[in-house]
């Protein structure tokens, strides 16, 4: 998956030298991922060697379709990305209302999953906390490129939430960055709906993390078990759906055991699947086999 604008060195010059290098890194399969979205820009990526081209904000569908398109998945995870889809499609999930974003649009995104949608609106929280004040100093030291790559960035991001003011105003950023221009009026309107964003997105998640340290007064020791057997089954399959799963266990089980269970959450971001297995044996000892899962 190939960023078409990064730092340095961009998607379609990574993607030419990739493509010259020999016959095996010819056919590796490249999609283009970009906010631009005009046909010129597409037969660009094309012309360099690219396979696909997908518009930003990312709508994971198109994405998998895409990517099903170029690359024939083993049966089982096609089934399994299949089977999750539509789990996910007709599930019935809780309102999330955040002003300054459209979470129904946002959601959608990633076809309805809300705990990878909260990580989303973790993710954007503290990644962009402080970015206005990074804005400021890069315009005193008039380093509009950075500034441009910076509102990009910002731009893809608060679209895939469903932001889509501040996706708008961040684009128009981009573009008088790109000219090297300082519009004070538009930076200003840019903090505005930044702030508006970020504090409704620091309140939800507040919320979500008060409710979460709530003890857990009654253990559905089935739903437990049945949990652990579906994580472990995932990470036979290399199956990042676990860190989903795995959330969800964290909140069916006694608040001072959960510390374990999170321990798992670092080697699944990492793909060390294998060592979160090891670490998934030990855990079910400790919920299971060992002590009362009431603690």
């Amino acid at each position: 998956l190939m960023d078409i604008q990064m730092p340095h060195l961009d998607g379609r010059q990574a993607t030419k030298i990739i493509r010259e290098k020999n016959e095996w890194y010819n056919s590796i399969p490249i999609i283009a991922m970009t906010a631009h979205a005009l046909a010129e820009e597409r037969a660009k990526n094309m012309d360099i060697g690219m396979d696909d081209h997908i518009n930003k904000p990312i709508e994971l569908d198109k994405l998998f379709k895409a990517l099903g398109q170029l690359i024939e998945p083993k049966k089982s995870f096609k089934d399994n990305i299949h089977r999750n889809y539509i789990a996910n499609s007709k599930s019935t999930i809780q309102n999330i209302n955040i002003i300054g974003i459209n979470t129904v649009e946002g959601l959608n995104r990633v076809t309805n999953n809300q705990i990878l949608y909260i990580k989303l609106l973790n993710t954007f929280l503290e990644k962009y906390r402080n970015v206005y004040d990074e804005i400021i100093l890069n315009i005193q030291l008039k380093k509009y490129e950075d500034n441009k790559l910076l509102v990009h960035t910002i731009r893809g991001s608060s679209g895939n939430l469903g932001a889509s003011k501040l996706c708008k105003i961040a684009g128009d950023l981009e573009i008088s960055y790109t000219s090297k221009l300082h519009n004070k009026q538009l930076l200003s309107n840019f903090k505005d709906e930044l702030n508006i964003v970020m504090d409704g997105i620091n309140k939800y998640l507040l919320t979500i993390k008060s409710n979460k340290n709530e003890p857990v007064k009654v253990i559905d020791i089935a739903r437990v078990i049945e949990l652990l057997e579906k994580l472990n089954m995932q990470l036979d399959e290399y199956n990042t759906e676990a860190l989903d799963t795995l959330e969800i266990l964290i909140g069916k089980i006694p608040y001072q055991k959960r510390e374990i269970i999170k321990n798992m959450e670092k080697f699944i971001n990492d793909l060390q699947f294998d060592e979160a297995k090891i670490l998934l044996h030990d855990v079910t000892e400790e919920l299971i086999e060992g002590e009362d899962i009431n603690g």
